[in-house]
């Protein structure tokens, strides 16, 4: 989907690597907000695993996102149902605003692009190895 939305961005789509996922918790007793940050990624999403209902305040603090009727760079927040997703340029400052009451459950997935700027596909080198003579047509790389 990503490649098909930014084809200037991401020549390929398995040029995409999964960095990072994992489930966070926000609530007012523990952790319930997360600090502005930008992570060092190219990509991050944040995808709800409960209803916004479930809790008061939370959200995803983007403060380049904003209504038009807002003061310039007035902080919003996104919230979202159970699956829905808030995607953003990792480098893009971001945190979590804090929980009143209640829980947030939330998977934070990191996605980064793994290419060499030749455009040249993965394995470059040992085809041209191969068609050199240099290594046999049984050679493997293994990782």
């Amino acid at each position: 989907m990503l490649q098909s939305l930014y084809p200037h961005i991401i020549p390929k789509p398995n040029d995409l690597r999964c960095h990072d996922a994992f489930i966070s918790r926000y609530d007012a007793s523990r952790t319930a907000s997360l600090e502005m940050h930008r992570d060092t990624t190219s990509f991050s999403f944040t995808i709800a695993m409960n209803r916004a209902t479930d809790y008061e305040g939370g959200g995803t603090s983007l403060p380049m996102v904003r209504k038009n009727e807002d003061a310039d760079f007035a902080p919003g927040a996104v919230k979202t149902d159970i699956g829905g997703v808030v995607s953003f340029p990792g480098q893009c400052w971001h945190g979590g605003n804090k929980v009143e009451s209640g829980a947030r459950y939330i998977i934070p997935l990191f996605i980064f692009l793994d290419y060499n700027k030749s455009g040249k596909d993965r394995g470059y080198v040992i085809d041209q190895l191969r068609d050199a003579g240099a290594i046999g047509d049984d050679f493997e790389m293994v990782f």
